[in-house]
């Protein structure tokens, strides 16, 4: 695994162990539901890092977006949960340039 794959894979699963340490008190379903959504994405992401060398990290995280925005567009009914991981997978983006920059 090149070092930037290393540290953005890193990085990613520092960002899905902050998610899955949310206190898991009382939670109405739709808070529920993103949570679950991002933990999902957080997972995804984390995987498509450790498993693809052969581009840039940001360009993998990149084509998750777009390819979750995508998938949001193909069904109104179901759009959420594409949505939330689109966003979940642009907050990694940010955190992940934060944390060079």
């Amino acid at each position: 695994m090149s070092k930037a794959n290393s540290l953005a894979t890193e990085a990613a699963m520092c960002y899905l162990e902050r998610l899955e340490s949310q206190p898991m008190g009382y939670w109405r379903s739709s808070e529920f539901a993103q949570l679950s959504y991002a933990k999902t994405a957080a997972r995804e992401v984390v995987d498509l890092l450790k498993n693809d060398d052969s581009k840039p990290p940001l360009v993998i995280i990149e084509e998750y977006v777009d390819k979750m925005n995508k998938y949001a567009c193909l069904n109104k009914e179901r759009s959420i949960m594409f949505s939330v991981a689109a966003d979940t997978a642009e907050d990694m983006i940010h955190e992940l340039l934060g944390a060079y920059y």
